[in-house]
């Protein structure tokens, strides 16, 4: 544990003077706070009070609620829980941070630029240079959906807040279900307070919560599926598969999620649901290319054209491989790291490991570097169910996580972060 602990944190101060000093030299990245984006500016006070207070109530409660609570009460819980524990930590700069960072270059500024649905999916590559620098980075799908959202009177930044913050609730609960599905009840309700106070719930203000609320429950059908035989079995695998579609038209990344249901399905030796699934997204995808002309694949060729001639030429690919696994420490939170050291042997190894295979390939992708704290947090639910190996008998130990809160406390506090 505590040479877990001590690598980890070598790692974050190792990222953050190594970052300091190529901001010294003049390379411009765009981050002032290695290994995260944003500025340090130390701002404790009067703001921060309602996250104190959020925190307090989830360490004091949680575990008992965790222990004792019927299932499906918990899983609305942990949501909720999570939810006003991300609102509260965006409160810490006010209530106009948790819609502000939705506006400057993000897809709702892209929503009005659409007169024709059709030709804007159909030309979407090739003018992809002319959009802002989200819109740049991913497939349409968020764009399209804010603008289905405007046309039935659900427009503007305070929908598109809602729906970012649901859908990190979403993902909190849809984790649990896949890890009560691979490990057992008992040991996905030891994580359900972890994940209802994990430190990444600062950058909430980012489409990417919502990415994690539709990819989490994409993978969770499918491991749902591996588990069951018959109709509920394909039921399962082509809903997870139409979800696993929908995820792969919000960001290109996080169809290296995949991997976590097909290990799942390999350790099970049961490969129809994957195949079900592949099969429903296949399908998906052909008729989106085929109805509408946007061919993801050349979705995703401009959009590594755009990211290599943008800020990405000056952000150094060795640097960035490391910085971006301590911003994610720093997302998940120390109890996250210590549980990793204690899976060995359990269940949760075949998640918890596969969704860190995820992970590293997307790192050496080089397809992020930099913001991953905003952009991995899909990945993040499924690293943080790590944190049931941290019980012993049926006590979930509050001090890990009065540690995971006051990670995010200093964080928020520390870090004026754009989202």
């Amino acid at each position: 544990m505590i040479v877990a602990l001590f690598a980890a944190g070598a790692l974050v101060v190792i990222a953050s003077q190594w970052g300091e000093s190529l901001l010294d030299d003049g390379v411009r990245m765009q981050i002032h706070t290695p290994p995260l984006t944003g500025t340090t500016d130390w701002r404790p006070g009067r703001t921060m009070l309602p996250a104190a207070f959020v925190a307090m109530l989830a360490i004091a409660w949680l575990p008992m609620a965790a222990a004792r609570m019927r299932w499906r009460w918990l899983l609305i819980v942990t949501a909720v829980v999570a939810i006003t524990w991300a609102v509260a930590l965006a409160m810490v700069d006010g209530r106009e941070a948790l819609t502000n960072p939705l506006l400057p270059g993000q897809y709702i500024r892209t929503v009005p630029r659409i007169n024709d649905l059709g030709f804007f999916l159909g030309s979407y590559a090739e003018r992809l240079a002319s959009y802002n620098i989200h819109t740049q980075g991913h497939p349409p799908g968020m764009v399209v959906l804010l603008w289905v959202m405007d046309r039935a009177g659900f427009g503007g930044v305070n929908p598109n807040a809602v729906l970012v913050f649901l859908g990190g609730g979403v993902g909190s609960a849809a984790a649990l279900v896949g890890a009560k599905e691979v490990a057992g009840e008992a040991i996905a309700r030891r994580a359900a307070p972890f994940l209802a106070l994990t430190p990444a719930a600062i950058w909430w203000t980012s489409g990417d919560a919502f990415f994690a609320g539709v990819s989490t429950t994409a993978v969770t059908l499918v491991i749902l599926a591996t588990g069951r035989d018959g109709r509920r079995s394909d039921v399962l695998g082509a809903l997870g598969g139409l979800a696993f579609a929908a995820t792969a038209y919000l960001s290109y990344g996080l169809v290296l999620l995949a991997l976590i249901p097909l290990v799942i399905a390999a350790h099970r030796g049961r490969w129809r649901p994957v195949l079900v699934a592949s099969g429903a997204a296949a399908v998906v995808m052909l008729a989106v290319s085929v109805g509408t002309g946007f061919l993801w694949w050349e979705g995703l060729a401009a959009t590594r054209v755009q990211y290599f001639v943008g800020v990405a030429k000056n952000r150094p690919y060795e640097f960035f491989v490391v910085a971006n696994l301590a911003a994610l420490i720093l997302a998940v939170g120390p109890a996250t790291i210590v549980g990793f050291t204690r899976l060995r042997g359990r269940p949760l190894v075949w998640l918890v490991g596969s969704a860190a295979a995820a992970v590293l390939l997307a790192d050496i992708s080089g397809m992020s570097k930099a913001e991953v704290e905003r952009i991995w947090l899909p990945f993040v639910p499924w690293l943080v169910v790590a944190t049931a190996a941290l019980t012993v008998g049926r006590k979930i130990p509050r001090s890990w996580l009065g540690a995971q809160a006051g990670v995010a406390l200093l964080i928020a506090v520390a870090v004026r972060s754009p989202w």
